[in-house]
């Protein structure tokens, strides 16, 4: 008679998150570094905006630059291990804003007259979604 001694893994992969995140970045590339601790094989992906950039990662770190999309960028990183239990880390949103922005409508027009500046008022608005006028 053989007995075996079989153990059951349910301790779930943890994601540790190395870098630091910009909420606004000038600088199309990000530094992603992250290390998963678990007792077996994990595999990992990498997805920003919903597109899988990294898949099917078997090292237990990476350090990585990834390019940002302007304006919005969501980064999920996704483990399995062996046991197909899932652990998953989503990052802030990284903001990249590398466009300036134009102004296009300003009041009041250019070359217009006013006598004093009590009362005086300059507004506009800008051709770039992250601008504030």
């Amino acid at each position: 008679l053989v007995f075996n001694n079989i153990s059951a893994v349910n301790t779930v992969p943890v994601i540790t998150l190395n870098s630091t995140t910009p909420a606004i970045s000038k600088i199309s590339s990000y530094n992603l570094n992250f290390n998963i601790v678990d007792d077996g094989v994990t595999k990992t992906s990498v997805i920003r905006n919903n597109e899988i950039i990294h898949s099917d990662l078997t090292q237990t770190e990476f350090n990585n630059n990834i390019e940002l999309q302007e304006v919005s960028n969501r980064i999920e990183i996704v483990t399995f291990d062996e046991s197909k239990q899932k652990a998953s880390r989503v990052i802030q949103n990284i903001v990249l804003d590398t466009i300036s922005p134009r102004l296009i409508t300003i009041h009041p027009k250019n070359g217009a007259k006013f006598i004093g500046l009590e009362g005086f008022t300059i507004s506009g608005t800008a051709s770039e979604e992250l601008s504030a006028v």
